[in-house]
Order: structure tokens, then sequence, then C-alpha cells
């Protein structure tokens, strides 16, 4: 019987990973730099939705200009910070390990008291009135609409408005299909169980063909996502 000859689709791939690359590691870069940053980029655009949602009458003012304008409906375009009472802290750590009073275990960090503010690279205020905390989260860029509080630290919101995805750059669409896979789990260790190696072997056999399967020679690129290496794993 003779073996049949297949050929692997091919695909090509530009990496883009380069800006994302560390280096070397530094700690003058702050979280207040990115948040900054997001903020300059997506100002005009978060803007547009605010004009397209209100209408172009909306005073739009910075976050500096609220105690010029309390009691008048305002619009303010920021990025979320949501402040947990209950999320894990560097100096929690640090208590740790001084021996101090240690931050117990939890199922889950968040709370009723958990609270919204917007930053717009001046300040920062917090939210309040038609904001769900619940299901806000920080680095959100947002524009709000409506106005300070007399004691001049919160901003009451009648509504929120969140930036549309911005245009897509165009592709070309294959004429054939080619497949990405994805794959976790591999667990590679001394002493994988059973299961695993049963399942590793099925998927080489699937990935190279030897399994009647139309797909395996449109199978393009491998990417593994997680998990390759098992617990007991040792390292050379």
């Amino acid at each position: 019987m003779t073996k049949k000859q297949t050929t692997r689709a091919t695909l090509e791939c530009v990496d883009l990973c380069e800006p994302f690359i560390i280096k070397e590691r530094s700690f003058e870069l702050q979280y207040y730099k990115y948040y900054n940053a997001r903020y300059e980029r997506m100002f005009e655009w978060t803007k547009a939705v605010a004009v397209s949602k209100w209408g172009s009458d909306i005073k739009l003012i910075k976050l500096n200009e609220l105690m010029d304008n309390q009691g008048v409906k305002v619009c303010v375009v920021g990025c979320l910070l949501k402040l947990m009472k209950l999320q894990p802290s560097v100096l929690h750590e640090v208590s740790d390990d001084m021996q101090l009073i240690p931050q117990p275990a939890l199922d889950k960090y968040v709370n009723v008291e958990d609270q919204v503010s917007l930053q717009d690279g001046c300040e920062s205020v917090i939210l309040q009135g038609m904001v769900n905390v619940d299901e806000l989260v920080t680095g959100v860029m947002v524009a709000v609409i409506g106005q300070e509080t007399n004691n001049g630290n919160k901003f009451i919101v009648d509504d929120i408005c969140f930036p549309q995805f911005p245009p897509q750059k165009p592709f070309t669409l294959s004429t054939e299909d080619k497949f990405v896979v994805l794959v976790s789990g591999l667990g590679v260790c001394l002493n994988p169980s059973v299961e695993l190696v049963s399942a590793r072997d099925m998927f080489v056999d699937f990935i190279t063909g030897n399994f009647a399967s139309d797909i395996a020679p449109k199978i393009a690129r491998l990417i593994i996502v997680g998990n390759l290496m098992g617990k007991d794993a040792r390292y050379i």
C-alpha cells in the first residue's frame, strides 16, 4: 500500500510582537503613563461618540473645570479606575513579608462598597448616579454627562457612553480554507498520566495527518496557549 503524500497549507505571518517584548526590567514605568497615553490617544474618538449621542451642544470640559461649573450639566471624557477595597495590593504583600497582619484569602474581591472614579490626566472624581459599578472595570475610556455635587468630589452621572469599535483595516480573504490550531494542557513532565500521554499521541496523529481527516493538511499554524509544562517538570 502506497502512503498518500500531502502538502501542508502555508500562511504568511508577520511578527508584530517586537514592541511588547521586555528587553530589560525597569520599575520607572507606572500605570499612570499607560492610562494617560490611552486617554490622549482615545480622547477625540470618545468625544465623537459623545457628541453623536448627546448632540453637538453639550458642554465638554476637563475635570479641573468642574468647580467652575457646579450645578451645570456637563460632559467629561476620561479613563475609569475601579476602587476595590478587597483588591490585593503591594502594601499587603509587604505586610505579609514583614509578618504583620496578613490579608485573609478571599473567594472574590468585589464588594458592595466598591466605587468607580474617572481620571483625565489632570484630576479624578468619584462617579455616582446612573453607573453600574459591577459592570465597569479599570482602564476603560468613557464619556459621562451629568453634574458635580456641592462637595466637589463626586460627579452625579445622568448617562454614560463607551467608544465604538474603530475602523478596521481592510484585509484580503483567502480563497481556500486554512486553520490555526490553539492547544493547551500538553503538560510536559517526568511522570505524565496515561490519559495525558494518550491525548498527546492522538493530537500528534491528528496534526500530522495520520487520521483520516481533510483538515490536517489545511493547518497552517500551531499556537501553544498555556500549560505546556507539568507540575513536576524540571528545568535545565
